[in-house]
């Protein structure tokens, strides 16, 4: 079932819109951020942003059943 899987990425440009559709939860890993770093929202971006692994953690233990 899509809404108990997650999908971890790193560019919006190809991996969020088919798992957000899916109903999957969506976090990208962005590492090193510029000033000029603007999130993409979802289906095309990720429904959660974090800066290293350990930060899907937390969103895991809150989201899924």
């Amino acid at each position: 079932m899509a809404s108990q899987a997650a999908y971890i990425g790193d560019d919006p440009s190809k991996d969020f819109l088919a798992p957000n559709n899916l109903g999957m939860l969506t976090v990208q890993v962005v590492r090193q951020t510029t000033p000029d770093f603007k999130p993409v929202p979802p289906p095309s971006g990720a429904k959660y942003i974090v800066k290293d692994l350990a930060g899907i953690f937390p969103i895991i233990e809150e989201s899924l059943p």
